[in-house]
């Protein structure tokens, strides 16, 4: 499984890149800006990330991609 992480450079042309790019097949997150109610889990705020899972054609913004591995118990 392949994980790909950016910061895209505005929201709007990610929207565009996500609709030609990633599928129903893609699982996509977002950033969440809310506040961080609970203290001891570390947030970084004022930064906008997208990661999704599975292969696709690499966005234009920098992007860091991680091959996952199966893991055993």
């Amino acid at each position: 499984m392949v994980a790909t992480l950016c910061r895209p450079s505005d929201a709007a042309a990610f929207d565009a890149y996500a609709a030609r790019h990633l599928d129903r097949r893609h699982a996509l997150h977002r950033t969440e800006h809310a506040e961080n109610d609970f203290p001891l889990l570390p947030v970084r705020t004022g930064v906008d990330v997208r990661v999704w899972f599975g292969a696709a054609e690499p966005p234009p913004w920098p992007i860091r991609r991680l091959r996952l591995e199966p893991v055993t118990s």
